[in-house]
């Protein structure tokens, strides 16, 4: 699919449009003299420019989005610039610094909508980008004003113009977002999911999942009438939960080992299976265990048997990294991550308690008289 993206004069993707498939210098050359209210991009990375000659305030665009309105760049685009010479296949990695290249510092590879949280308050004073691009905005929660950076190393006050990288134009950075487009293809699970057993989070509930009582109050033993046995049926639940830079977007299914309560009830890897890792976010997949509770044969003289059925109910929270290939040659890798959370019910028991009488008590201890 060519380069395009389309720009809208008014809110709600009307007014005046123009359609572009490559970068121009100055907008009033094509006839537009419009304030971009709303944008639509259909394939490429594009620059906006409040300038004309890729100057001035900036915002990023990225194919498949569609903004109805460009809330934090409502002047006048004078320039626009698709950047086409640019590989955004790459899995983005970006290095922060509080000082010039020194102080305290924060390895990114996923989108942070407020940096505050990684102590840093507005005060990035350097920059590396070792793969991908990023896009810095002033605000929280990606608003304000955007800053373009693409591979490099940038200082704050550096020359730079925002489409090379240099931060100054578009002063303090509250927030980063990264640019990572995929090509067509089915996406494949290149080599077996890693799961990080070590710092997997495990409750262990036991739980009461069927009792019976009942009493002989009689001097011989007595046979139980009940010669059924009782079905306990319970689903483990599994669900892929990817992070949100990931963007997993589609069902998938795999063939794939996936966390379960094994044996000595340890947490370990199931054998191979087909499962759905796909967008399983609140969807989760179930699998249908049955148990079953026997009866006692008899119950004694003057006694009461209670029989008690427990499971255990077992929930585990896992963090995961998959590695997948993506294109018809499968030679574009992206490194996908989250948690996998799983709940399991096993060790299945049944217990038998005896209540004695007391009068089948008292007529023990007149015996031993």
């Amino acid at each position: 699919m060519a380069p395009k993206i389309t720009l809208y004069s008014d809110r709600q993707f009307g007014g005046t449009t123009q359609e572009m498939t490559g970068s121009c210098s100055d907008m009033l050359n094509v006839g537009y003299d419009q304030t971009a209210v709303g944008v639509t991009v259909e394939e490429g990375v594009w620059v906006l420019f409040q300038e004309p000659y890729f100057r001035g305030k900036i915002w990023v665009v990225i194919q498949g989005e569609k903004i109805e309105y460009l809330r934090w760049f409502n002047k006048m685009t004078r320039s626009i610039k698709l950047l086409d010479d640019y590989d955004f296949y790459a899995e983005p990695e970006i290095k922060i610094f509080k000082g010039n290249y020194s102080g305290h510092t924060a390895t990114l590879h996923k989108d942070v909508s407020d940096l505050s949280t990684y102590r840093f308050l507005r005060q990035v004073s350097s920059v590396e980008v070792s793969r991908g691009a990023w896009i810095g905005y002033d605000g929280r929660g990606y608003r304000g004003k955007a800053t373009l950076f693409l591979k490099g190393d940038f200082e704050e006050d550096s020359n730079s113009s925002p489409c090379d990288g240099g931060f100054a134009s578009n002063g303090g950075i509250s927030a980063l977002r990264k640019i990572q487009i995929f090509p067509v293809g089915k996406l494949k699970l290149s080599k077996p999911i890693s799961y990080d057993l070590e710092n997997a989070k495990i409750t262990k509930t036991p739980i009461s999942v069927f009792q019976w009582t009942q009493t002989n109050n009689t001097r011989v033993q007595q046979n139980v009438s009940r010669t059924e046995m009782h079905q306990i049926t319970k689903d483990n639940t599994y669900e892929f939960r990817w992070d949100s830079s990931s963007k997993m977007t589609a069902s998938l299914e795999v063939t794939a080992g996936i966390p379960q309560i094994g044996v000595e009830a340890k947490l370990g890897i199931s054998v191979e299976k087909m499962v759905n890792i796909g967008t399983t976010e609140k969807q989760s997949v179930s699998e249908t265990q049955n148990w079953t509770a026997e009866y006692p044969s008899a119950i004694p003289a003057e006694s009461t048997i209670k029989l008690t059925s427990t499971l255990t109910e077992g929930h585990f929270i896992v963090p995961f990294t998959a590695v997948f290939t993506r294109g018809d040659e499968g030679t574009h890798k992206e490194i996908k991550t989250g948690k996998f959370i799983g709940v399991q019910f096993y060790g299945f028991e049944t217990k038998f308690d005896q209540v004695v009488h007391p009068h089948q008590v008292l007529h023990e201890l007149g015996k031993g008289n």
